[in-house]
């Protein structure tokens, strides 16, 4: 499970991360291709935020991720609108 996660985080911050900036900044430039281009990472973040929450096992694990995930889509919102 260690090695799954992991991997998920390489792939997010070596393709997702890499592909959003892209994105990004051909919207700044205002190509259409940005908009078409940003789909993507939104795909992957849409499937992988259900994940986030529903997949720990809260009841046998010890932690505190559970206090942190509410605030999580929060504050992904406004960092976005500032």
């Amino acid at each position: 499970m260690l090695s799954q996660g992991i991997g998920l985080d390489a792939v997010t911050l070596l393709l997702v991360a890499q592909i959003a900036a892209w994105s990004g900044a051909l919207i700044r430039h205002d190509h259409r291709a940005g908009s078409v281009l940003a789909m993507g990472p939104a795909a992957f973040t849409a499937c992988m935020m259900p994940q986030y929450a529903i997949g720990p096992e809260y009841l046998k694990l010890p932690g505190n991720n559970e206090r942190f995930l509410p605030f999580q889509p929060c504050s992904s919102c406004c960092r976005s609108r500032c």
